[in-house]
Parts: C-alpha cells; structure tokens; sequence
C-alpha cells in the first residue's frame, strides 16, 4: 500500500501488514488498484498493489471544511464527529501550487459478544449440552488525527517536482468487561470475571521528494522518501476474579441442562461479589518502530519503427532500506497465591511500605492495617456502590461492570510492590516473553528494464526483467537453557543475531489485443514474490517447561534460512463494452507459488527429526514429546 507512490511503514507487531484505519478516507482523491505487475513496480506485491491518491493543488483557490456528527445506537451517544479541512492554491501565475488537508474524527466502535461452549461427551458422544455461557462487551473510542501539506513546483522543462509531507495517527482507548455463567454448579460452579483496560496507538509518517522531469530526450521519474510508523501500548492491564463455588452462597447454583437457551443459567448466578477475589493479574508493554529510506530513478525513452510500430524503452533503479524493531514485555502477578505485597520499590532502590490512606482502596488498607493477615482483596472493592450492568443483546445481562478507575489505580499503587526482604516482587517479568523481541534492517537493491512496443492502434505488446537482492540482518534473543518455574517463570536469556541474503529474477510479460472497437483480450505471465513476516527469520529459540501438570512442554524457534515466496502468475482477461451492453467481462488466472512460507503452530514431535528435515541445526533441550512453533518454506508448489 503507497500514498502517491510511496510506501507505507507496515503497523503489524510481526507481518508487513498496514492498519488502514489510520488513513482518513477525506484526504484521498482517489484510489488505483494494480493487479498486474511490470517491471517498474515493486516485487513485493504477490497479489497486486494499492496506490492511495492523494489530492493535487487546483488551479483555483479551494476552501473547504465540512463537519459531521454521528448517534451510536449500542452506547445510545451522539459523542462522535468527523472534521476535515482542505486548503488549495496556486500562486506565480500557476508555477508553485500548495495543498494543505487536515482532519480529525472520534468514533464509537464499543461491541458485545457472547460466547458457548458445549459438553460434547454426553451418552457416549452422542448427546450435548451448554457447558458454559460467556458475555463479553467491550467500551471503545477510537479517534484519528491527520494532515498533510503538498507543494508541486512546475519546472522550466514542463516537469513538476513535488515535496509531500502526511501524517496520520490512529488511538484505541477501551475497556473490555466479561464474565462467564457455567453450568452444573457444584465444584464445577466457580465463575470468573475478567477485564482489559487497553490504549493503543498507532502513528505513520511519510515524506518525500518526487520529480517528472525532461532531460536529454529522457523522461525521467524520481524520488526520495522517508516513511515511519510507530505501533504503542501505554496502558495494557488485564485483571481476573474468582468467585468460587459454594452451595447457596457463592458462583453458581445447580443448573438444568440446556441445549439452548443460554439466558437460562443467568437467575443461577448468586454473584456474591464480596465472596469473588483477586486471582491474577498481567500488565503488558508494546512498542513497534519501523522507518524505511528510499531512493529511486525511472528513465524512458520513446522511439519509432517505421510508421507501424513505436514503443517505450524504459529502465531504472531503487534502493530502500528499512530498521524495524519490537519490544514487548509481559508482567504476571498471582494474586491467589498471596502475591499482594505491602512494601514498594521506589525509583531509587529504596524499599518503603506502601500507603493507600486516601485512595479508592483505603478501606481495604485499614482492614490490612488492623490484620496484617487479611491481604486478599474481594471482588467488591472495584466495582461501584451500585454495581452497573449492561444486557447485551437487549436479552442477556452481563454483570457487573467494573470501575474502571479503580482498576487503573490498583495497578499504579501495586505496579512496584515487593517484600520487605526485596526478595519477592509482586510483578515479576515473564523471561519467555523476550520471544517476541527483534531488532530488523532489511535492504532491498532492485534494478529493471522494460520494452512497451504497440503494433498499430490495437495491439501492445510489454516485456520486461527486474532483479532485486535483499540483505537483511536480523538481532534477537535466545534461552541457553530451560525456561520453567512456578508460578513465575525462571530463566535467562541472551542476544544473538543472524543475516540472510537472495537474489531473485522477475520477467513479466503482458499482450494486450484489441481485435475489434468493442472487445480487449489482455494476457499476463508475471512473477511477484512475498517476503516473510518479521518475526519468521529470527535466530530465536525458546524452549518452555511449565510446572503445571497436564501442560505441554513448548519449543519456539525462528528459521535463519527461510526463503522469500515467489509466485508465477497467469492471466486471461477478456472484455466487451459498449454503449448498448455496457461492461461485460470474463477472467481466469493462475498462480503457482514456490517456497510459500507457513508456521507450524505447537506441533507435537519428540527429537531433532523435524528440525533435520527442515534444514535447520537446532536441537531440542527438551526430552520426550514437545510442542513445537517453527517457520517453513512449503516442500511443494502452493497453487
């Protein structure tokens, strides 16, 4: 996906993949869609590419802005606009023309859901019944902010340089409330509640420098760009209750068995929100940056042959590089296990007793004051006096909803907490998580040339080679040894880093007949490649042993040596038109891909054999059965 021609910076944690809700559809002009590559685009476009056009300064002055307001039925709220604002002009009697856009637009995009799960093993497998019910609703607001400025110059050569700034950016602020209804009751009766409060943000920038000039009989294309995206987390808490089950005071009374009719089990719920404590708790950090640097000259020529056949020789260059890296971490704190502490670290090292005096949970501090032994914190403590509910569907009821400032507090008051001893945190870092790091430069040198030759008014015949070679070097971390412990998991982990390096030919071939004024046959072999996600040629290897009986011992490692996919293509487009029919057309393709890359999720295998057959040199530090992760190149074509 370009921007006039230039490249997006991708959005994605780990593919090359682009959140378009961070673009505002108001700044565009227009939009062109390729599906057929030639040998002046990029190869990494296996299924066709898209150019977002934006805007072009007008020849005479333009003022507009336009302001919208919008009612959301599911929160029952007008709180939403959508504001735009566009300014065009050319000045010096058409020589410099500027264009400035802006926008800015809050939307509501809260949801509900439900969720059932059956017991499928009834009488044999032959019966079922709802097993458990769950309501999830989730309160977001989502807004984005852009602009841009665009100055084109036309220049003496009746060429046009133009220098084009965007930015665009994209919040998600929203909390996701949920709760579950098993059915039976009984010791299978224990409901959960669980919450997410989450911000995300997403920002893109491009800016560039482009040019269409005329020199010494060349037409000539040029440009330089820069492009970033930065991918944030500044808040990301998850916390879970459990309100275990106890006949005729707490989670779940006996139920009937139901087939349908999930709201049933609801009236069963005794939500005894007082009985319903702390379980556990998780607190995530995110951030992806990406910037890549780009330079380019395209060159043709037009030439004649006789007066039958003309035709356009064209060639050029483009080198771009880009550094991408992810961090993330993941904090765990078991609160079922008496993981509340009632010191905290402070900035620096100093370890001090907390203070909640004065805070949404005074109350439970002076009850821990009084008895240093009651440290569990009950549900209750953050919900509001009177709970709030929500029906979901307008016939399920999700309840309560939890107050969502106190859940934000609990954690900036707990976020440090450690023992008087300094010896057992209260949050403590998941090493495994140290997985998902990486630290990327990947550069791709691409050179091409093209022959576009037309035989009279209706037939045209393109041909063309592009070569590219990437180079990519590739940082992130591995575990010397097993990674396990309970119920924080213990280990270490250790930089490394690894390179790759291809060089791929790309021919295409493109007919295009016109045998009459009312029909076009077009006809096209291209090849287009696709290169891994992010996170598939990593060094890495995570080998996981959890504590937990009944858990699959767990191996993730990256594959150095995988290759990029590459795709032939084949296609038949014919087409009718005209004034009585209007557009009637009939297409075929096919397209072969070699070296399709996949990813083997938790497969079950014991040894090196998989690693062996893959290429790969890892061995495993696990014995026995394991469940492996592992990126692959497909040993046959994908068609």
């Amino acid at each position: 996906v370009t921007i006039d021609g230039i490249r997006i910076a991708s959005t994605d944690a780990e593919s090359r993949g682009l959140d378009l809700s961070t673009i505002s559809q108001s700044s565009l002009a227009g939009i062109e869609l390729y599906k057929a590559l030639t040998s002046d685009k990029d190869a990494d476009a296996i299924a066709g590419s898209i150019n977002l056009v934006t805007k072009k300064a007008p020849s005479l002055r333009e003022i507009n802005a336009v302001l919208k307001g919008g009612y959301n039925d599911i929160m029952s709220s007008f709180k939403q606009y959508d504001f735009s604002f566009k300014y065009g002009e050319r000045f010096f009697k058409d020589l410099i023309g500027v264009r400035v856009n802006a926008n800015a637009e809050s939307k509501i995009r809260s949801n509900e859901k439900i969720d059932l799960d059956y017991d499928q093993s009834i009488n044999n497998q032959t019966d079922y019944a709802i097993n458990d019910f769950s309501l999830e609703f989730t309160d977001e607001v989502r807004t984005r902010n852009g602009g841009g400025i665009m100055l084109d110059i036309n220049t003496p050569d009746e060429g046009n340089i133009k220098i084009n700034n965007v930015y665009n950016s994209t919040k998600r602020d929203y909390i996701i409330h949920s709760r579950d209804y098993p059915s039976g009751g009984g010791v299978g009766g224990t409901v959960t509640y669980s919450f997410r409060d989450r911000v995300q943000e997403i920002k893109t920038y491009t800016s560039s420098i482009s040019g269409e000039n005329n020199l010494l009989g060349l037409k000539l294309n040029w440009g330089l760009s820069y492009a970033q995206s930065i991918a944030d987390y500044p808040f990301d808490y998850s916390i879970d209750f459990h309100e275990p089950s106890n006949a005729g005071v707490s989670g779940m009374a006996n139920t009937p068995s139901l087939k349908s009719n999930p709201e049933k089990l609801i009236p069963f719920a005794y939500n005894n929100f007082k009985s319903a404590t702390l379980y556990e708790a998780y607190y995530y950090t995110q951030r992806n940056f990406e910037k890549e640097r780009t330079a380019f000259l395209n060159a043709s020529r037009n030439y004649m042959i006789g007066n039958l056949m003309s035709g356009e020789l064209k060639f050029g260059a483009k080198y771009k590089i880009k550094s991408r890296s992810n961090v993330t971490t993941s904090e765990y704190a078991p609160y079922y296990l008496g993981y509340w502490q009632p010191y905290e670290l402070t900035a620096d090292g100093k370890i001090q007793p907390k203070d909640l005096s004065g805070t949404l949970f005074d109350a439970f501090y002076q009850r821990y004051l009084q008895n240093p032994l009651n440290n569990t914190l009950a549900f209750i403590e953050f919900l509001d006096d009177t709970p709030a509910s929500r029906d979901l569907y307008g016939a399920y009821k999700l309840y309560p909803l939890i107050n969502r400032d106190k859940m934000h507090q609990w954690y900036e008051l707990n976020k440090n907490g450690i023992d008087k001893t300094g010896n057992k945190r209260e949050y403590n870092l998941d090493p495994s998580n140290q997985a998902n790091y990486y630290d990327i430069s990947e550069s791709v040198s691409a050179g091409y040339i093209m022959n576009t030759l037309k035989i009279g008014q209706n037939i045209t015949f393109i041909a063309g080679l592009r070569i590219e070679k990437e180079s990519n070097d590739y940082k992130s971390k591995y575990s010397p040894s097993q990674i396990g412990g309970f119920p924080i998991p213990l280990g270490v982990t250790r930089d490394t880093s690894s390179n790759f390096t291809q060089t791929i030919y790309l021919p295409n071939f493109h007919l295009n007949i016109k045998p009459t004024n009312f029909m076009s046959i077009r006809i096209a072999a291209y090849k287009a490649l696709a290169r891994p996600d992010f996170n598939m040629r990593l060094s890495k290897y995570f080998a996981w042993r959890p504590a937990q009986v009944g858990i699959d011992k767990q191996l993730i490692v990256g594959n150095p040596i995988l290759k990029t996919a590459q795709a032939w293509n084949y296609e038949i487009n014919t087409s009718f038109y005209g004034n009585q029919i209007g557009l009637i057309s009939v297409s075929a393709f096919y397209k072969e891909i070699k070296d399709m890359y996949h990813m083997l999720n938790r497969i079950n295998t014991t040894g090196d054999t998989l690693f062996h057959y893959l290429g790969l040199q890892w061995k495993t530090l696990h014995t026995g059965t394991y469940a492996l992760t592992v990126p692959y190149n497909s040993p046959k074509p994908t068609k």
